[in-house]
């Protein structure tokens, strides 16, 4: 019978660190459809259990500390990495 652990199984989301970093375009759209900004990111797996889940949460570490608010309000100006996290990460 074949274990149903998913820490058994080989898949990059077992790789941590830097070494596991790779390189990615970010690009941000509004809802009005005009971009926002893109840039050049180092992507990267983010969590702990929740790595060998479906859905990842991503950590986008930016080259450059960003010069535009990524959000509505206006947050996020200078910020260095963000975390994307998919959605239904509630268990």
């Amino acid at each position: 019978m074949r274990p149903t652990k998913w820490w058994r199984y080989p898949g990059n989301y077992h790789g941590r660190g830097k070494e596991w970093e790779r390189p990615a375009r970010m690009q941000l759209i509004a809802a009005d459809g005009n971009e926002v900004f893109q840039c050049d990111v180092d992507l990267r797996i983010n969590g702990y259990n929740t790595r060998g889940f479906p859905q990842h949460a991503f950590r986008l570490l930016f080259r450059e500390p960003l010069s535009v608010a990524p959000f509505p309000d206006g947050d996020g100006i200078g910020s260095e990495a963000l975390i994307l996290r998919a959605a239904g990460n509630d268990q």
